[in-house]
């Protein structure tokens, strides 16, 4: 009797535990992945206006200028950003006028300054002309372009070899009166008339 009651008894609490173990529920909760949107109306804004930001707002400076000289008051600075034809008039400036140069040109007339005047040396070329007060020149180093100062390139005749030098001497002579003391002169093929005998020969 002592013989079937031990296994009896151990049978007995294998199957306590089994169904212990088979009683209790298991649970596995669904796992929900929130998502959370930081961006805000504000956010998307500035986007869009990053993007038109990022637009090309460069200026054409080949544009015809949109205003003239004649309203320039004294102390004024005046931008040059654009084409400004004078066909062919005289543009009298007032005193403490600064012109600068920001791609544009100023062509075809006379310039007459007065007292206190600067302008930018990128702004000279060979179609106007300076008169009145020497105005001082934004930069005293002066870059020569020789299409802007009617120069020929290339294989001339001996009359238009004496022009490049003519064209150069003046030149010279002009950018000393207003201040110049470094004339740059990068690539150019002109021919200049040496035999003849001129102003600065000597």
């Amino acid at each position: 009797m002592k013989k079937i009651f031990k296994p009896m008894i151990l049978m007995f609490m294998l199957m306590a535990a089994f169904m212990s173990c088979n009683n209790e529920e298991l649970f596995i909760e669904d796992v929900v992945e929130e998502v959370v949107d930081d961006t805000t109306g504000e956010d998307t804004e500035e986007e869009e206006t990053d993007d038109t930001s990022n637009e090309d707002t460069s200026i054409d400076a080949t544009l015809p200028c949109d205003f003239d000289l004649s309203d320039v008051t004294a102390g004024d600075t005046v931008v040059i950003n654009c084409v400004m034809d004078l066909d062919g008039a005289t543009v009298n400036l007032p005193s403490n006028v600064t012109i600068l140069y920001e791609g544009g040109d100023i062509v075809n007339g006379t310039l007459n300054f007065s007292d206190n005047t600067t302008i930018d040396g990128n702004l000279l070329n060979s179609t106007i002309t300076l008169t009145g007060s020497s105005p001082a020149l934004k930069d005293p180093i002066f870059d020569f372009i020789p299409e802007r100062w009617g120069i020929v390139e290339g294989k001339v005749s001996s009359d238009v070899a004496q022009r490049n030098n003519n064209i150069l001497e003046d030149m010279m002579i002009t950018l000393k009166e207003f201040g110049v003391n470094t004339l740059k002169i990068g690539e150019m093929d002109a021919y200049f008339e040496v035999s003849k005998v001129t102003s600065t020969s000597n």
